[in-house]
C-alpha cells in the first residue's frame, strides 16, 4: 500500500491517506488472514521520510500499542 497515490517519489503528489483507513484496516485484514502487509513510505529525492509518512506510521504504531 502506498501512502499516497505513488510509489516512488513525486514532488506532486500530496493526496496522502489517513492512518485509520486503508492502513490499519488492511493491517487488520492481513493479520488475521496470516498475510504480509507491505507499506511504501514514498521517500523524498534526498532518501528521508516525509513527515507525513512518519505522522502515518507513528499513528498506526499507536494503535498497535494499545
Amino acid at each position: 500500500m502506498t501512502m499516497n497515490d505513488s510509489w516512488g517519489y513525486q514532488t506532486a503528489d500530496d493526496a496522502w491517506k489517513t492512518p485509520e483507513a486503508p492502513s490499519i484496516r488492511n493491517l487488520i485484514t492481513c493479520a488475521r488472514d496470516g498475510g504480509n502487509y507491505l507499506i511504501n513510505i514514498g521517500p523524498e529525492a534526498d532518501g528521508s521520510i516525509p513527515e507525513e509518512s512518519v505522522q502515518i506510521l507513528s499513528t498506526v504504531g499507536r494503535w498497535m500499542d494499545k
